[in-house]
């Protein structure tokens, strides 16, 4: 169980770093509002360890795409590459075409 929370957390963390990284101070408040708001499961403004078990749980569940109970590096990454594709992060900038030169 302790190597579980172990590899859950690190897994979390892996995903939660590069999105804190590309946003901004209120971004980030608001994304820490939301991770405490999906740990606190009744609602009571507390996450108990519980509560924080289940929600990471719930997490490696998500990572561990074959379900044989651990987390490789591949896992993570496909995990991360989809976080990203559901939140807009892969798309590529819009291409911008130049305004013509000022006619002399």
């Amino acid at each position: 169980m302790r190597k579980l929370f172990i590899l859950s957390t690190a897994a979390f963390m892996a995903l939660s770093l590069p999105a804190l990284a590309e946003h901004g101070d209120s971004e980030h408040s608001r994304h820490k509002g939301k991770m405490f708001e999906s740990m606190d499961l009744n609602g009571d403004a507390l996450v108990s360890k519980e509560e924080f078990m289940q929600a990471h749980e719930k997490k490696f569940t998500e990572i561990d795409a074959n379900a044989d109970g651990q987390i490789t590096e591949e896992e993570i990454k496909a995990r991360k590459a989809a976080w990203k594709a559901e939140h807009g992060k892969d798309k590529a900038a819009p291409e911008v075409e130049e305004a013509p030169a000022p006619a002399e």
